[in-house]
């Protein structure tokens, strides 16, 4: 909300002080990108931080039209065309409406023709300031779109920060307007179907009851407390007080005033191939001891996304964690599965003809983990409107350089589509280093899907201090029929056909057969005086489709 109003009145500035040159920085050319590409298939910027769900975002008519006929560039006219037909269909008017409109018709320029925005999945629009990666098939209200922040408060423009944490109250957020919501999945659309949302501005002043809707609870993200949740239903009892059972339930445990907690964020990868793409964002916790990885892959051949939390701790303690996803209806739920709808977001009607399905998959071939990790759902408040909060959650001691991880696949489907079916198809592939590394095997009715993710970076690292110092051997992840070191995998095959995209990786072999693989390269200035050594260094990526051989 707060970017419109900014924005507008930059350019109401511009016009009075009549200097246009100040429109050739490039700040401002990076800022309307910016705000171009949160446009969603809805037909409005989603709403990040001090916002609600398709408020006051109207100033952008005018803004974009600005942009339009300054830079000569009808991708903006575009944009406002977009939000000015959202605006008419919500039937929204007001002076202020009115004085917006006015704006845009004085900076318009009818020369300009409207065109269509040719990216799709990106960066927005870098990992300094923007920290949002955007996955889109289309521009069009039937697109999938999804928006990950990563955004944290971040260490620039220090003066203005201070100033504002020490004149108003606002505990609960960060001081650019940011909610907790590091590593979170903002919004989520397909197929004209809202199916995840943003938690919306507050419900009271200063802020509401906990911190609503700006703490890390409201959010689509995981979370991460100190001390240890009781978990269980049935202690054996020394005591006749039945009142000494009851348990604490997960938001009880984790609710507080709402204060936001300084964290860092940066972007680890992000990548886009044919057939699926993949981001890794990281957010570090110094005071609470962890270091969290959100990597979410888009499989665009079927359209579901995989979300892996994979979290290393930095110090030994007990911890509870747990990631939350937040929906308006739960239409239907068993053991570890939850299928959800969102029928409106605060005043707006949103319904559409497909459903989220969200589904937690788990880890087999561990025992421990048949029962380590708990899902349910709980009745919460949240954008002004009763929804429930969805979570998987486990709470255990966990010492340094220790491993968690969350799996959630958010499936879009149709609203008669069987959702049991769409479960049979994933199944947790057994890996031989467990749990450096996860890997899951999608069964189609032509192809098999493989999908392999290594969690931990660090422990392919050599004990010597040389160059390179990771080999293939102490790297190598065993997923089934999939051997590799690299950090992500993706497999299709289909026929005697095999598709596939790899990143950071010496080595990748399917079933036996080597597919692609290093060079070996001389390495000198060896740090402890050596020799040359030879060695081989990770290639970036590869993708590729290849005839396997009888």
């Amino acid at each position: 909300m707060y970017n419109g109003v900014w924005l507008h009145s930059m350019l109401i500035y511009i016009e009075n002080s009549n200097n246009e040159k100040i429109l050739n920085h490039p700040t401002l050319r990076y800022y309307f990108d910016y705000y171009l590409n949160l446009l969603s298939p809805f037909g409005t910027i989603v709403d990040v931080g001090d916002a609600n769900f398709n408020n006051a975002f109207e100033r952008f008519i005018a803004c974009f039209e600005k942009a339009a006929s300054f830079y000569k560039d009808g991708r903006y006219k575009f944009g406002a065309e977009r939000i000015f037909k959202r605006m008419l269909i919500d039937g929204k008017y007001s002076a202020d409406l009115a004085s917006i409109l006015s704006d845009a018709y004085r900076w318009c320029d009818d020369k300009i023709k409207i065109e269509q925005p040719y990216n799709l999945s990106q960066e927005v629009l870098d990992d300094v300031v923007g920290k949002k990666i955007v996955f889109r098939t289309g521009w069009d209200s039937l697109a999938t779109y999804m928006l990950i922040n990563y955004r944290d408060e971040g260490d620039g423009n220090y003066l203005t920060r201070e100033y504002l944490r020490n004149t108003i109250p606002v505990e609960e957020e960060k001081m650019h307007h940011g909610s907790s919501d590091e590593n979170a999945i903002v919004f989520l659309m397909s197929q004209g179907s809202i199916l995840l949302h943003h938690a919306g501005y507050r419900d009271g002043l200063p802020s509401g009851m906990f911190g609503s809707f700006r703490a890390d609870y409201f959010h689509n993200r995981l979370i991460v407390r100190k001390n240890k949740r009781e978990t269980r239903d049935s202690p054996i009892l020394l005591s006749p007080l039945l009142e000494q059972i009851k348990k604490q339930t997960l938001l009880e445990f984790v609710r507080n005033s709402g204060n936001y907690r300084i964290t860092r964020t940066m972007k680890i990868d992000f990548l886009t191939f044919e057939e699926v793409e993949y981001s890794r964002t990281r957010t570090i916790d110094d005071k609470i001891g962890y270091t969290w990885d959100r990597i979410v892959c888009f499989l665009k051949k079927i359209g579901w996304f995989v979300v892996v939390d994979a979290v290393k701790f930095n110090q030994s303690d007990y911890y509870t964690l747990a990631t939350l996803w937040h929906t308006q209806r739960i239409l239907k739920h068993g053991k570890n599965y939850y299928d959800t709808r969102i029928d409106s977001i605060g005043r707006y009607k949103v319904s559409g003809k497909h459903n989220l399905l969200i589904y937690f998959p788990q880890v087999e071939f561990v025992e421990s983990e048949l029962y380590a990790k708990k899902d349910s759902f709980e009745s919460q408040t949240r954008h002004f409107q009763r929804e429930f909060c969805i979570y998987q959650t486990v709470s255990s001691f966990y010492k340094i350089g220790d491993i968690e991880f969350f799996i959630t696949f958010l499936i879009p489907h149709k609203q008669d589509e069987d959702i049991l079916e769409l479960i049979r198809k994933v199944k947790v592939v057994k890996t031989d280093r467990f749990p450096h590394g996860i890997g899951f095997k999608i069964s189609e009715s032509n192809s098999e899907i493989y999908l392999c993710l290594k969690l931990d970076f660090d422990f392919e690292l050599l004990r010597e201090n040389i160059r390179p110092r990771y080999t293939f051997e102490s790297g190598k992840i065993r997923y089934d029929i999939i051997e590799t070191d690299a950090y992500f995998s993706y497999v299709r095959k289909y026929d005697e056909n095999l598709y596939y995209a790899v990143s950071n990786f010496i080595k990748f072999n399917f079933d036996g057969i080597p597919i692609a693989e290093s060079k070996p390269y001389t390495f000198a200035l060896q740090l402890d005086g050596g020799p040359d050594r030879i060695g081989y260094t990770k290639i970036r990526f590869r993708e590729d489709k290849i005839k396997l051989m009888k």
